[in-house]
Order: C-alpha cells, then sequence, then structure tokens
C-alpha cells in the first residue's frame, strides 16, 4: 500500500521552505527541445472547446491560494535493487537523488500549488520551460526533452454519465536519470497497482526511472480500457433506448452522446505522438533494449485502443441507423392503421349515399323500417369482409 502523506497548507509551506533552503548545485540545461506538442497550445485548446464545449471540460490551472482545497497529497519511495521500495519525506529528496546509480525515487504530488512544484523543480533542476507547462491549464499531450532529463504529459479523462461530459485532468511527469517526478491535480487511480509492480521488478538491475515511467503508462493504458469497456456498455444501453424511444429528445441525447464518443477516441489518439517518439532510435532516454520492449508493447495497445474506440464512433452511428428504422416502423405502422381506416370508410360511404339517394323511394323495401337494418348490415359485413381478408393476408 502507497503510503500516501495529506499535507495541510501550513504543514506544506514549512516542508518546501525547509527543502527550498537546502544547497543544491546547479548545473546548465540547454534550451527546450519539443517533440511533440504546438506551441500555440491556446489556438488548439479554443478549437477544441469550440468543437466540444458542452462535451469536454479542460482542467484549470492550479491556483496559489487553494482555499477551498486545503491539503496537498505527497508519496515518495526509493526503488533500489534487490530491496522492496523504501518511503521518504520530502525533505530527503535531494540525498535519494543523489544516491547510488542503481536506485532511482518516485515523487507524486496531487493537489499540488505553484510552490511546491516551482520548489521541488528548483531541488531536482528542471527546467523551467517543463514547469510553466505543468502550472498552465490543460493541454495536448507534449513531450520536451533536455541535456539531462525530459518531461512528458498526458491526459487523465473521468467520464460522467449523466449528462455525458468527460473532465480532462493533466499529468504532469519529469523523468531523469534517477528520479520521476509525477504532478497532478486528482489522485491517480493506480498509484497502487504501479508501486507493487515497480516493488516486483526491483530484482532487475536494468530497471530504473524509465521503466517506472512504462509502468505509469502502461497503467494510463489499463484506465482507458476500462473507460472503454465502460463506454461499450453505455453504447448497448443507448441501442436498447433507440428500440423504444422516438421522442425527439432521445435523438438530442444521441447526437450529444456521439461527440462525447467521438471527444474520447481524440483524446486517446492524442497520445500515439507521445509514443511514436518513444520508439525512435535517436531518443536516448530510453537506453535499455529490454525495456524499449516494453514501450513497444505500449505503442501497440495504444493503436489497438484507438481502433476500438473509433470502431465506437461506428456503432454510435449505428444506433442512429436504429432510430431512423425505429421512427420509419413505427411511421409505417401509423399509415398502415390509416390506410385501413380509408379502405374500411370508403365502401361504407357508398353504401350511406345510396340510402340516402332519392331513387331508393321506389324500392319501398328500402324505405321500410327493415331498409334501416338492411344498410347497417351492409356496412357491418363490407367492414368485416375486408378485415378478413386484410388479417388473410398478415397486413393485421
Amino acid at each position: 500500500m502507497p503510503t500516501e502523506k495529506l499535507v495541510t497548507r501550513d504543514q506544506r509551506r514549512r516542508l518546501f521552505t525547509r527543502l527550498a533552503k537546502i544547497p543544491v548545485k546547479y548545473r546548465k540545461t540547454k534550451p527546450e527541445t519539443t517533440l511533440v506538442g504546438d506551441h500555440n497550445q491556446e489556438e488548439i485548446n479554443a478549437r477544441s472547446s469550440a468543437f466540444m464545449h458542452d462535451v469536454v471540460h479542460f482542467e484549470q490551472a492550479p491556483l496559489g491560494d487553494r482555499l477551498e482545497v486545503p491539503q496537498m497529497t505527497f508519496i515518495g519511495y526509493i526503488f533500489q535493487v534487490g530491496t522492496q521500495p523504501r518511503s521518504i519525506e520530502v525533505t530527503d529528496i535531494i540525498e535519494s537523488v543523489n544516491d547510488a546509480d542503481q536506485s532511482y525515487a518516485w515523487i507524486d504530488l496531487a493537489n499540488y500549488g505553484p510552490e511546491e512544484l516551482q520548489t521541488l523543480a528548483q531541488v531536482l533542476q528542471i527546467h523551467p520551460v517543463a514547469v510553466q507547462v505543468a502550472l498552465s491549464a490543460w493541454r495536448s499531450p507534449r513531450l520536451d526533452v533536455f541535456n539531462d532529463h525530459f518531461f512528458v504529459t498526458a491526459t487523465l479523462p473521468a467520464l460522467q454519465s449523466n449528462p455525458y461530459r468527460i473532465q480532462t485532468h493533466q499529468v504532469s511527469m519529469f523523468i531523469g536519470k534517477n528520479y520521476l517526478l509525477s504532478a497532478h491535480q486528482v489522485a491517480l487511480p493506480f498509484v497502487e497497482r504501479v508501486l507493487t509492480r515497480g516493488a516486483l521488478h526491483s530484482e532487475n538491475a536494468q530497471v530504473d526511472a524509465a521503466f517506472l515511467l512504462y509502468l505509469i503508462l502502461d497503467e494510463l493504458l489499463t484506465y482507458y480500457e476500462d473507460l472503454n469497456i465502460q463506454m461499450q456498455e453505455e453504447i448497448e444501453q443507448m441501442e436498447e433506448r433507440a428500440l423504444l424511444d422516438t421522442s425527439d429528445d432521445f435523438l438530442t441525447e444521441l447526437l450529444h452522446f456521439k461527440r462525447y464518443t467521438f471527444a474520447l477516441c481524440q483524446i486517446a489518439d492524442q497520445h500515439r505522438a507521445i509514443f511514436a517518439v518513444f520508439m525512435r532510435p535517436d531518443f536516448h532516454y530510453i537506453p535499455e533494449q529490454e525495456i524499449m520492449l516494453y514501450y513497444r508493447d505500449l505503442a501497440a495497445r495504444l493503436a489497438r485502443l484507438v481502433d476500438t474506440l473509433r470502431n465506437a464512433k461506428e456503432s454510435v452511428n449505428g444506433i442512429f441507423d436504429i432510430y431512423v428504422s425505429h421512427i420509419s416502423h413505427h411511421t409505417n405502422n401509423v399509415m398502415k392503421i390509416l390506410t385501413i381506416v380509408s379502405t374500411i370508410l370508403l365502401p361504407t360511404t357508398l353504401i350511406f349515399t345510396f340510402f340516402s339517394t332519392e331513387t331508393i323511394q321506389d324500392i319501398p323495401i328500402l324505405t321500410h323500417r327493415v331498409g334501416f337494418f338492411l344498410m347497417i348490415l351492409s356496412v357491418c359485413c363490407v367492414s368485416a369482409t375486408i378485415l378478413w381478408r386484410f388479417r388473410n393476408k398478415g397486413w393485421l
């Protein structure tokens, strides 16, 4: 079980003030190289928001003074070959990161503020551009590289079924030679599994921070696959409703649901460029050939996931076809009833017209009381004959 430390606002300030006072030997970092991600992110977010504003809610930048959320969650562990992961405190980060080459640290911040991330970035000597991106509002997945570390972001979506909405959260990860700092506004639902799997591989000397990044991305893909299963169940429910509900409200909801499925597919597909960079031979931040095989598996899983989500969009189009067919079937039933009524009324109208003419005055039996009953009997017989004929033909 991961040891999550809930840090109040006052405790947070004292701890990170102590951490900031620890002397750090700075090293130069070269300017950023953005391998994935557009610098004009505001325009991209504006286009995405305009298209999916009623479906996707984009996470805002973390606030410095968060009175409504007074606690931060900190998780820190040291992974070393031959031993179980060891929990560390905030003030032990520098000693842990500067430890032997065969160990690495995982530092996880949830519900953080700018001060905490900037202090940790200063201690770990993370490039300011990466910190600026992590402290901004939600961005599409991005990958920046520097001389001794790189920065990658991913999207953690949360689905809401009523109404159909997607809340996007950004997961920022800073990866150095022997550390991985993950920062996010909401708690990761798979922290415990990552820690357990990291402990199982602690005997492998080739395991490093890049392998820990693989574990996090692998669990993120598993999370997406669970969302896909949830969406498949929602699609089945919509298919059942399409066979029963012909209201305009359902059509409006179906159009909203289509944008909902498209948005999830688009969010997942944005990670393909990140995974493609990991496969590049000039990306030397994942040096071990054995670990590279894990990343190839991630890329293949992501491709299958995106294909499945695209098929889900086609399934939603199939729901539209079911709805239209149901509407057409309902309209045909109405037209059939109206046709039957018209077919019955036509001969009965002729009978009533015949008995109301003056020509029957010369036929005494028709002007007698018997004639009235004869008229009613004729109408009933003709109507019954038409209904029997329709029933015999299978039209009723």
